[in-house]
Formats: C-alpha cells, structure tokens, sequence
C-alpha cells in the first residue's frame, strides 16, 4: 500500500471533504461529546497556608538559583 492509499483508508470517512459544502451533515458521522464532570474541592485554611508557605519557599529557592546563576554568567565572560 503506497502512502496516498494509506491516506485515502485513514481518512476516508471525515465529515470535510474537498467541496466541504456538499456535505451533508444530517448524514456524516458525528464524534460523541463526552460529559465531563467538575468536582468542587474546598481546603481548609491551614492547608491553604502550609501552600503557600511551600509556594514561598520555592520562590526563595528560584531567586538563589537565579542569582547563582547571574554570578556564574558574570565569571565566565
């Protein structure tokens, strides 16, 4: 099977064809929507807290690594 049949048989049943108007979508097969669900998830304020406390702490570890990282730029120019 050469590439242009493979891509024939792969997309054979797309709902656009190349005169995408003459189709008819009463009779194309439509994906089915899936439902998705959302889940309200309320946290205490200590959770909160210990958060943003952890939040903190990695912006505090970013801007040593940042600074660290300008004083090694600086060394070797």
């Amino acid at each position: 099977m050469n590439l242009y049949e493979e891509f024939e048989r792969q997309h054979e049943k797309q709902i656009f064809s190349l005169n995408w108007n003459d189709v008819n979508l009463e009779e194309a097969e439509l994906p089915k929507a899936e439902k998705i669900e959302f889940v309200s998830k309320r946290k205490d304020l200590s959770v909160l807290e210990s958060e943003l406390a952890q939040i903190e702490d990695d912006l505090k570890l970013i801007a040593e690594k940042k600074l660290r990282l300008a004083n090694l730029a600086k060394f070797y120019e």
